[in-house]
């Protein structure tokens, strides 16, 4: 891979987890808002578009760097330092959450019931660092690569998985095709959110890892003139008027189809020639750290939201133009706040020459 095509990666990587950082906060601070009018809804809409596309991107990049240069002979090797780079930083964001709960109930004998199933689910499906459950999802799909190579040396049984992923994604996720095998109750609610999340963003895991087997990289070196280009960017434009514009009526399966077209339009229209660089910035370094520590201070967001809500911490009315604009503006400073606070620990632990520490928080990536 070219090191410009590397640090493109590295770029929107950073970018999307950004994103992703503000939804979240965005998010937090609409589910405890007072009063909620149409100018706020589209904000969230917008929002919940712009992290949509940014996670779309992280699962096809996931599905390219696992499948690029696979084969059944070196996907052993490839698969045991994926798995560990993986639930390894997993496991660890998530155990001090389980020990504050642990503690919190037999020392100071707090209302909250712990049980087995539950400490299962939250190191699992459900983990205490929400924005975590990506992890968690790709390393499940990592099991099924050997399977994946195996089916490829057999074209017409390739396609078929292919045709069939796509259609299993388009009636669980675009039909929500989950209702005729599981009870829609209050009680399954989070594992359908869940399997319908985990069904949205696989077919762009899918085109990924089509990506990453091809052996072609011309794909991520696409070049286009300033016609071609024009398009792309009407097309972009328009696909993202349509998503917000028609919201409330427009079908998950046009979503979904969407969300792994948006990412590669993007990847073409954004110049290779940007990324020319001898090294990745310190902030690129930093994308894992920051997804990580943003579940941290949601946790800690949330419950002071808990306690007393937005409304009565901002000094105007929910109804006021103003208000709306922070909402924009707060997720912003958020997500620059933590890629200051990511880069300062970075420093800290390289200058305390505790490398390995660093690389074991995120999984080598950082």
């Amino acid at each position: 891979m070219k090191k410009a095509t590397s640090i493109k990666i590295g770029v929107f990587s950073f970018i999307g987890t950004l994103i992703i950082a503000a939804y979240h906060l965005e998010l937090v601070f609409y589910n405890y808002l007072s009063v909620s009018d149409s100018t706020h809804e589209i904000l969230v809409e917008s929002f919940e578009y712009i992290a949509c596309v940014a996670m779309s991107f992280f699962f096809m990049k996931s599905g390219f760097l696992l499948y690029r240069n696979a084969t059944k002979e070196n996907i052993g090797a490839k698969l045991k330092r994926r798995l560990f780079t993986l639930f390894v930083p997993f496991f660890l964001w998530n155990l001090p959450f389980l020990f504050i709960k642990l503690f919190q109930q037999f020392i100071l004998h707090f209302d909250s019931e712990i049980s087995i199933k539950k400490v299962i689910l939250k190191l699992t499906l459900f983990p205490y660092n929400g924005p975590l459950w990506y992890v968690f999802a790709i390393g499940v799909l990592c099991f099924i690569a050997p399977i994946i190579l195996i089916i490829k040396e057999h074209k017409k049984m390739f396609m078929v998985m292919v045709g069939s992923v796509l259609a299993l994604s388009i009636f669980i996720y675009g039909f929500n095709g989950l209702r005729f095998f599981i009870d829609l109750s209050d009680s399954n609610q989070a594992y359908i959110e869940w399997i319908e999340r985990f069904f949205r963003y696989l077919p762009c895991y899918m085109v990924g890892s089509l990506l990453g087997m091809s052996n072609h990289e011309h794909f991520l070196e696409l070049k286009t003139n300033k016609k071609n280009k024009l398009c792309l960017i009407c097309m972009s434009i328009i696909i993202s008027i349509v998503w917000i514009g028609f919201r409330n009526s427009l079908a998950n399966y046009i979503k979904l189809l969407f969300l792994f077209v948006q990412p590669y339009i993007i990847w073409i229209i954004i110049d290779e020639r940007l990324f020319d660089n001898d090294k990745e910035s310190e902030a690129i370094k930093c994308s894992f750290l920051i997804y990580a520590i943003h579940g941290i201070i949601l946790n800690v967001i949330t419950h002071i939201l808990e306690k007393k809500p937005l409304y009565e911490l901002l000094p105007f009315s929910t109804t006021t133009v103003l208000y709306n604009a922070t909402i924009i503006i707060l997720p912003v400073i958020f997500s620059a706040f933590i890629c200051v606070i990511c880069i300062a620990i970075r420093k800290l632990l390289l200058f305390c020459k505790l490398k390995s520490v660093l690389s074991v928080l995120t999984g080598s990536r950082g």
